[in-house]
């Protein structure tokens, strides 16, 4: 593609149009300027640079409207530009939005200046929540954990609390009137794990009173005949794992063709690090598998997947895809790499592995499990070892509990209890998937009990109570929803990550 410039007479690339047109614009021709990078975009419109660069000329004559358009626009295709996001924040400066010019500075990886115009907007305007929100993120990652902390406490003595102690009371007891739109049956098959992931309550509660071992495959096959009498909706999803790792069952394969058989979609997650053939369970075709990962070396990766080992998972991956080729099943695999803030390097490493094999890479943040660790965190009742883990993660749980509080306003129930049902290994029912401790398992089997027997006791059990009061019940949002918080997080990631390449760069 080339651009005319009529100056000149003559055509040039797209590149040397863009220094012809920074030429003019550094000598303040901002006019003759904008007429190329509208030649420019007008050949190649999701071109960032031209789009960025007549933003900021419109932005200099004072233009706000075509600048915000082009400049947001440039941000949305190149979002690791932190140059884009600097101008943005000038501009939403310009336009009296101090709090997105603040967030602006976040995402470009301007932290001190970002931490001094929080400061000066919180002694202008007072402590409130999206700027006390922000500046804990900000003083977070510029290694300043603690510091963020006391920050976060100070939201919470501001927050209004989504429930009274009388609400939290009455919301955690009544069931939704809303129509289920799905149903999760998350059936533990195995009661452990080979690894002890620190954010996860097999690595930080141990075994806390719950037993190991497999599930029996009758009682199995039994679980899946009732799940078919009694699924409250017309076709329901089968996870075969929750806390525990199901590809260590001997018989996985066997249970997976039984889900399959009753018509079930099977999903399977697992850290895919043992030596062993799996070549029957892939061959039994579950419809997903999630693999596991938090790094992409050993060093990184042996971090936060303790005990484990990042070539047997990367040789694993290889044989998942040598294994899905050769029986010719349909069956999507996606990785969901845990962010933490030592291991944002890793990731674009294990992007690209992924993508050689046709997975699909799924980042997320990490964050501390089970729910009552949660609530430790939130109470402030946390042990040293767990602090330390939460110091590597991008959110402190109060974070994810400020996040919740808008869209719990809209949603006064827990899709946790609403739509799944949770079935340990000796088939008893959980609370739901995010408990761990004992005391919050509902006291009975699931063969039991009649669906609407167990959904009853989940609403008659204390812990809802103290989770609803504290604003960690999940909200069921709308993928559009959940689409925005995903594009908010990558942001912040990409954000993150190139601070930290710099930081290794100058290192």
């Amino acid at each position: 593609m080339s651009v005319a410039y009529e100056n000149e007479n003559e055509t040039h690339s797209v590149p040397q149009a863009l220094q012809i047109a920074l030429g003019l614009h550094q000598a303040g021709q901002l006019d003759a300027a904008s007429d190329v990078y509208r030649k420019i975009l007008a050949i190649a419109p999701a071109n960032a640079d031209a789009n960025h660069l007549l933003g900021v000329a419109a932005l200099q004559k004072g233009n706000l409207k075509e600048a915000r358009f082009l400049i947001d626009r440039a941000c949305a295709i190149q979002p690791m530009s932190a140059e884009f996001h600097r101008n943005r924040a000038t501009l939403l400066l310009a336009e009296g939005d101090r709090i997105g010019a603040i967030e602006a500075l976040w995402a470009s990886g301007s932290l001190p200046q970002a931490e001094k115009l929080c400061r000066e907007h919180i002694a202008a305007t007072g402590e409130t929540k999206d700027a006390l929100l922000l500046l804990a993120r900000i003083l977070g990652d510029q290694g300043r954990p603690r510091e963020a902390d006391e920050v976060l406490f100070r939201l919470l003595q501001i927050l209004p609390a989504p429930y009274s102690d009388n609400e939290a009371g009455i919301a955690s007891a009544t069931p939704s009137q809303n129509p289920l739109k799905y149903f999760n049956y998350i059936v533990e098959v195995v009661g452990t794990c080979n690894l002890r992931c620190p954010s996860c309550p097999v690595g930080n509660l141990g075994d806390a009173g719950r037993g190991r071992g497999f599930m029996d495959v009758d009682m199995f096959q039994a679980i899946i005949d009732k799940i078919k009498r009694e699924s409250p909706v017309k076709k329901s999803n089968l996870w075969l794992f929750n806390w525990g790792e199901p590809l260590l069952h001997p018989e996985i394969a066997r249970l997976i063709t039984i889900g399959r058989e009753a018509g079930l979609p099977v999903v399977l997650s697992s850290n895919l690090n043992h030596k062993f053939d799996f070549r029957e369970a892939i061959k039994a075709g579950p419809s997903e598998i999630i693999i596991s990962a938090s790094g992409f070396t050993q060093e990184v990766y042996g971090r936060t997947h303790k005990r484990g080992n990042i070539e047997v998972v990367k040789e694993n991956m290889r044989k998942l895809r040598e294994y899905i080729d050769e029986f010719g099943v349909k069956m999507s695999v996606g990785v969901s790499y845990h962010l933490y803030r030592h291991n944002l390097a890793d990731a674009n490493m294990m992007a690209a592995y992924a993508k050689t094999l046709g997975f699909d890479f799924r980042p997320v943040v990490a964050f501390l499990q089970p729910l009552e660790k949660a609530i430790q965190a939130i109470e402030g009742r946390l042990t040293a070892e767990d602090r330390d883990v939460i110091d590597l993660m991008l959110d402190h749980p109060i974070i994810g509990k400020v996040l919740r509080n808008d869209a719990i306003a809209n949603y006064p129930d827990c899709s946790l209890r609403t739509n799944m049902m949770t079935i340990n290994h000796d088939g008893t029912v959980a609370l739901c998937c995010g408990v761990y401790e004992t005391g919050n398992m509902l006291g009975a089997n699931f063969l039991d009990l009649s669906h609407e027997q167990l959904q009853g006791r989940k609403y008659e059990h204390e812990f809802c109570r103290t989770c609803f009061k504290n604003g960690l019940n999940n909200p069921d949002v709308t993928i559009k929803e959940l689409q925005d918080k995903r594009d908010l997080m990558m942001m912040r990631i990409n954000g993150v990550g190139r601070r930290a390449q710099a930081a290794n760069q100058a290192g």
